[in-house]
């Protein structure tokens, strides 16, 4: 239980101030300060000085105002002058100093006095006229006979004066320096001597032209400008012109760095140069022509460079002609970065380049020459000389059908062509490209055929001669390896070897293994003939065989695998089953049995009647007809293979039908969840079994079920699994008995259709036992099923029914969580569950909440049980206190005592449930309160 407790305490302290003192008092000052002068400042502000007075403390600086006796205190200082600030101008200030130190405060100096300075002009300006002049203004003052202007290098700085007598109100003063700076103030002469200085003010000068104006081209259409840096200025401005005293045109300001680049020009064109220095003042005037203020633009680089390789050691160089141009240099790099080597010249628009390396790219530039100046140098161009021929071929066979072929790269090659003849000197065929590696091979060549190879190599400029042939350059294929081979058992210990004569062997060679990845032991060499007979072999055991074909070429590559496993006597069959199928015929199957070379089908008129021999087959099943309508037949099946016949199969039996099987059987899925099964009419039938299975990949009776008997010839079979596959056959029925089993049919159902979204849940109320659910509706659904389990995985058991998108759940036991499902019901077929569900943890807070007048400062609060709590927690506020909560109790009322008359109380409860944690309390019941 918490309780909340506030209080108030205020203290108050009492102290009391005293003072106290023990030792040597020093003495007043004797003597009042001497040597005290008072210096007028400004208008505003006077110095005081004095001497030192021997044991003084401080001293205390007092005045009087003109002609008023109140003596006041200006100020108290521990040193010996006092500078009085805050003064009306022009009026004349009476001082009196005293020293003080700890005894007490000592007799007043002398008198002494000084007169605040006039105030100087208000307003003062100045403007930078030229580079060596500077006009100055200001404000009139009131009885100046006249001015003095003085200059300072800073607002700080020491001044001087510049101008005197002046009866004006503006000064021009000259013979200063460009690009300089200067600070002016101004005082007025008066009657009584010279006024304050006035508020400073600053001006520069426009600066100096600016000097070392050079210029030199960059490219054809373009000159890089630069001057020395001019004191004082903010910018330049970059003019050209067509002549050294042409009209100068303005192209660009430079704010920043004292160089431009002026584009956009004319080729093989001359330019001149001026530059003015900007500051806040004006415009210098234009910088002194010079010849190196003036360049022509280069001439323009040649247009449509080409290069085209000739040979394996020439390329040819093309251009367009540059106007003007007496020649041109052709220069040559590795790359279109690298240094650049002069290749040679031409006066034409073209150069061959000769001696090259093949299979070497080379990147070109060309530069015209037009009267002494140069162009820049064109674009790059690149183009690699043709590669040599490849050396090195050597050819191998590889197979019956297929000879590698390799060979030396050759330099500069992105690809290679392979051709081949019949004979050295033969035409050559292409057989193939290839633009990885220095290999190929050959396929799908005849056997025991010679084939002559030769190469080329191709980059992009083109290909080179052929190889040069050698014997190295030819191979003959190989034999065909022999095909047809087979391997079959004779009896327990040997097994024959046959294959496919190959043209031109002149023996084979057996090879066998216990694998067919296993090691190839070689078994026999057979001189003539296509088979071989392997003897003394283990019972029970696989043998695979290879065969090569030898000729006078060498042997061919291995055959194809075959194996074979020696005779055994062969198993019993199992899973023998016999259906009729009609008023004369039994259909029989049975379980395939290893090593079988065939079976037999035994007939008998009983179970251990005697067996006749009716058929011998290679297929597992066997349809038996021309029987008695109405009849009993027992079959068993024996396995046959080279070693012999097996013992019999467990018999079974089945009785011909009296009336035919039904035809024109058909399945149609209806919906996810139903199939409609229908077939033809039977004239002798009085009713009709449908049988239903959904095993695969086959089914027989014991994975059937009667799924439903009708008179009718069709039934719609509803409550099907969706997406699953579904087989059916239908005999027919009459009193004699069944008819055989009519064809199979199958039918896949589609998927069910998706479940509702947004499945949530909640309690109604504080104190329900209901929880209501909700999710989104869904076009179409005429009805909802809720489903509800108490754990995400746990069964899933019917809540109830809804017609809306939602449905309260009641009745429900406390402290449980409940987790939803709902499925939408559309035509009568359900969806799939809700992809998601709601989960919601029950826990009722307690109903009922009353109190009971107990005593003249307590009450007793009752309240309803909740099913699964275990205890209560009583919460209460007042309008003294915020909430509190009380002790857990295990009863259902409570005796709260103390209550304060005037006060007003609301009192909650909470159930508790579980083990008591916190995340397992109910929401806090309805409150209850009064005044007490």
């Amino acid at each position: 239980m918490r309780n909340f407790v506030v209080c108030m305490v205020t203290a108050v302290m009492l102290a009391g101030f005293a003072s106290c003192g023990g030792g040597e008092t020093a003495p007043a000052p004797s003597a009042a300060p001497t040597g005290v002068s008072a210096t007028a400042l400004s208008s505003a502000s006077i110095s005081i000085v004095w001497n030192p007075v021997t044991g003084a403390a401080s001293y205390r600086v007092y005045f009087e105002k003109g002609n008023d006796p109140v003596r006041n205190l200006a100020g108290t200082v521990t040193g010996t002058s006092y500078i009085h600030e805050g003064l009306d101008a022009g009026i004349v200030y009476h001082y009196y100093v005293s020293a003080v130190n700890s005894d007490g405060e000592g007799a007043f100096s002398l008198h002494t006095f000084a007169k605040t300075l006039t105030a100087g002009p208000a307003i003062v300006t100045a403007t930078g006229l030229s580079a060596n002049s500077i006009r100055v203004a200001w404000s009139a003052a009131a009885g100046a006979a006249g001015y003095k202007i003085h200059s300072a290098a800073s607002l700080s700085g020491d001044k001087s004066v510049v101008g005197t007598t002046i009866t004006e109100t503006t000064y021009t003063h000259t013979g200063l320096q460009a690009g300089t700076s200067y600070f002016y103030f101004v005082t007025a002469v008066l009657s009584d001597g010279e006024s304050a200085y006035s508020p400073g003010a600053s001006a520069i000068t426009v600066p100096a032209a600016p000097v070392g104006v050079t210029a030199a081209a960059q490219s054809a259409n373009s000159i890089s400008v630069s001057w020395t840096a001019a004191t004082g200025a903010a910018s330049y401005k970059v003019y050209y012109a067509a002549s050294a005293g042409g009209e100068k045109t303005l192209v660009g300001t430079v704010t920043s760095g004292t160089s431009y680049t002026h584009t956009g020009l004319s080729a093989s064109t001359a330019y001149y140069y001026f530059i003015t220095a900007v500051n806040a003042s004006g415009e210098s005037d234009f910088s002194q022509y010079t010849e190196n203020a003036a360049a022509v633009t280069k001439a323009p680089a040649p247009t449509g460079v080409t290069a085209t390789a000739l040979s394996a050691t020439s390329i040819q160089v093309s251009w367009n002609a540059v106007s003007g141009a007496a020649s041109y240099k052709i220069y040559s790099a590795a790359s279109s970065t690298a240094a650049k080597t002069q290749a040679g010249t031409s006066t034409e628009t073209a150069y061959t380049h000769s001696g090259l390396q093949a299979g070497t790219t080379c990147y070109y530039f060309v530069v015209a020459v037009v009267g002494a100046s140069e162009s820049d140098y064109s674009a790059a161009v690149s183009i690699i000389t043709y590669p040599n021929a490849p050396t090195g071929v050597a050819a191998t066979a590889a197979s019956a059908n297929s000879i590698s072929v390799s060979w030396t790269a050759a330099t500069g090659a992105a690809s290679y062509k392979v051709y081949y003849a019949a004979s050295a000197g033969g035409e050559k065929t292409l057989a193939g490209t290839v633009t990885s590696g220095t290999s190929y091979t050959h396929t799908g060549l005849s056997a025991s055929t010679a084939y002559y190879y030769f190469i080329t190599a191709v980059n992009a400029s083109g290909e080179s001669g052929f190889s040069q042939y050698t014997e190295n350059a030819a191979a003959v294929t190989k034999a065909p390896a022999p095909s047809g081979v087979t391997a079959t058992a004779l009896s327990a210990t040997s097994i024959q070897v046959s294959w496919n004569a190959v043209s031109g062997a002149a023996s084979y060679k057996i090879y066998s293994a216990a694998s067919s990845s296993g090691t190839k032991n070689l078994l026999a060499t057979v001189a003539s003939g296509t088979s071989y007979t392997h003897s003394g072999l283990s019972s029970a055991t696989d043998y695979y065989y290879w065969i090569t074909a030898v000729n006078n070429d060498g042997e061919s590559a291995f055959s194809e695998w075959a194996s074979a496993r020696v005779l055994t006597l062969p198993s019993v069959p199992t899973g023998v089953n016999a259906a009729a199928l009609s008023t004369g015929s039994v259909s029989v199957s049975w379980n395939a049995v290893a090593g079988a070379a065939s079976y037999k089908v035994y007939s008998a008129s009983s179970s251990s009647g005697t067996k006749n021999l009716i058929a011998t087959v290679t297929d597992a099943a066997y349809t038996h007809t021309g029987l008695t309508a109405d009849t009993y037949y027992y079959y068993f099946v024996t396995a046959v293979n080279g070693v012999g016949e097996s013992g019999y199969s467990a018999y079974v039996s089945a009785k011909t039908g009296t009336i035919p099987a039904p035809t024109g059987v058909t399945v149609t899925a209806q919906s996810a969840t139903s199939v409609m099964v229908s077939w033809n009419s039977v004239s002798e039938a009085t009713s009709y079994k449908i049988y239903w299975s959904y095993r695969l990949p086959s089914w027989s009776y014991s994975e059937t079920v009667l799924a439903q008997t009708t008179t009718g010839t069709s039934w719609l079979h509803t409550g099907v699994q969706a997406s699953t596959t579904h087989y059916y056959y239908v005999v027919a029925v009459n009193a004699s008995g069944e008819s055989g089993r009519s064809t199979e049919m199958s039918v896949t159902t589609p998927a069910l259709p998706p479940g509702p979204t947004g499945v949530t849940a909640a309690a109604v109320s504080k104190t329900s036992t209901s929880i209501k659910v909700s999710w989104a509706a869904m076009s179409g659904a005429s009805s909802y099923k809720v489903y509800y389990a108490t754990s995400p995985g746990g069964e899933k058991l019917p809540a109830g029914t809804s017609t809306s998108a939602s449905y309260t759940h009641s009745g429900l036991p406390a402290n449980q969580t409940y987790y939803y499902w709902v499925t939408a019901v559309a035509s009568g077929v359900e969806s799939a569950w809700s992809a998601s569900y709601g989960e919601w943890l029950l826990v009722p807070a307690p109903a009922n909440v009353t109190y009971t007048i107990t005593s003249l400062n307590s009450i007793t609060l009752q309240w309803d049980a909740c099913g699964g709590a275990y205890a209560y927690d009583v919460y209460y506020i007042s309008s003294a206190m915020s909430s509190s909560k009380s002790l857990a109790t295990l009863q259902t009322s409570y005796l709260f005592g103390g209550l304060a008359s005037g006060l007003t109380y609301r009192f909650a409860v909470v159930a508790l449930y579980e083990d008591g944690y916190y995340d397992n309390e109910s929401d806090l019941s309805d409150f209850v309160q009064f005044t007490w």
